[in-house]
């Protein structure tokens, strides 16, 4: 009673239960005080949620002296001082980890010094001691970012991919739904990221089940990624379904930026440069179109393909050379010098050199790990043949 009391009431916080604690108290009602003391603090100490047990631990010195157990405050005591040691830890790295990720996605930070990745893992490390699920999980996704997007060591990635997954399945009663199913959503972009890895139709599929009864927690991010790689994979039903999906998701970040990216290059891959032009624009309508720069630099290469087609050769060599410095200037090389070599194809060709040779240039791409490369080689040889 006195739960759903306090429920209802502005008093009510992420901390209620511990507000019932105090009202028995109040109410000189100890021996339930007791009970429900004890089994949130088995709770608390179960999902790790330190901040609760701090909170929890004052009232457990209320009741002991409400009781005049020496004993219990004692013991309780004893435990508020280790709570606080780890308490503190948690503090501290949680607000390192949410800098460091400020940092990797600021607009300005396109190319991370070598201390940064250093910095990451070392966190990582301190989290991995301290052993808290969720700052583990932070950690391990702040590493995923940054292999993925800075280095090409696929097996990096592949690597942390799976300590996501593995500790989102340890930990789930942990961690909060959200985080969790980000955490199996992430295993799912690196299969519809990199290729070699496996195909992730029937995870993402048995995933897509598990979000809609939990009320569809971070099922965009799944569309998302399921509908890029159903583009790259030139899946035409399964593409227009995860569509579907997406706009029922009624998604409303920055991330619709993306989708207008996504729509256009499959307008492209289905020869509607109509489409493609209309959704390219739209791409680039909202400033936010910047915190995408893979997915800009994949449109510009397709632009440039489109002008091949279109003979419209006094523009590609400006929008070429443009391409190459907003690469320089924004995206590290070694990660994104692949299509490095297919923007060198496309120059190659525009100057009338051998096509023989042009293939050559661009046929190791043709399995190249990440499923991007392989749909934009397809794309150059489709242009080719125009």
């Amino acid at each position: 009673d006195l739960l759903s009391e306090y429920v209802g009431k502005e008093i009510a916080t992420g901390f209620y239960e511990i507000f019932i604690i105090k009202e028995l108290a109040n109410r000189m009602q100890t021996i339930p005080a007791i009970k429900y003391y004890n089994y949130l603090e088995k709770k608390y100490e179960n999902i790790q949620n330190w901040q609760a047990l701090e909170l929890l631990y004052t009232e457990g010195f209320r009741l002991s002296h409400i009781t005049g157990d020496i004993t219990k405050a004692r013991g309780v005591a004893k435990k508020r001082i280790a709570n606080s040691i780890r308490l503190f830890d948690f503090i501290n790295l949680s607000v390192e980890l949410n800098t460091q990720l400020l940092t990797l996605e600021s607009f300005d930070n396109r190319k991370p010094l070598p201390e940064y990745l250093k910095n990451i893992i070392n966190l990582n490390k301190k989290t991995e001691n301290l052993g808290h699920a969720a700052l583990v999980h932070n950690s391990l996704n702040l590493l995923f970012l940054y292999y993925s997007r800075y280095s090409d060591l696929d097996l990096n990635v592949a690597d942390i991919a799976k300590r996501i997954l593995n500790n989102a399945e340890k930990n789930q009663h942990k961690l909060s739904g959200t985080r969790y199913y980000l955490a199996m959503n992430t295993y799912v972009v690196f299969l519809t990221i990199y290729a070699g890895f496996g195909e992730p139709d029937e995870y993402a599929h048995q995933l897509k089940k598990k979000i809609k009864a939990e009320g569809n927690i971070a099922l965009a991010n799944l569309c998302y990624a399921m509908l890029e790689y159903c583009i790259y994979t030139f899946s035409k039903k399964e593409s227009e379904a995860w569509l579907h999906e997406l706009d029922k998701a009624d998604d409303r970040s920055k991330f619709i930026q993306y989708r207008y990216g996504l729509i256009a290059m499959r307008d492209f891959s289905e020869k509607n440069f109509k489409g493609f032009k209309t959704n390219l624009k739209q791409f680039y309508s909202d400033p936010s179109y910047a915190g995408f720069p893979d997915m800009e630099t994949a449109l510009r290469i397709l632009e440039l393909l489109m002008m091949l087609q279109e003979k419209a050769f006094y523009l590609v060599e400006t929008k070429l050379n443009s391409l190459r410095v907003y690469m320089d200037r924004n995206l590290d090389k070694k990660r994104y010098a692949q299509e490095r070599i297919i923007m060198q194809a496309i120059g190659s060709h525009m100057k009338n050199k051998s096509t023989e040779k042009v293939y050559k240039t661009i046929l190791p791409l043709q399995n190249s790990s990440y499923r991007n490369i392989r749909f934009l080689v397809k794309m150059l040889e489709r242009a080719m043949k125009k």
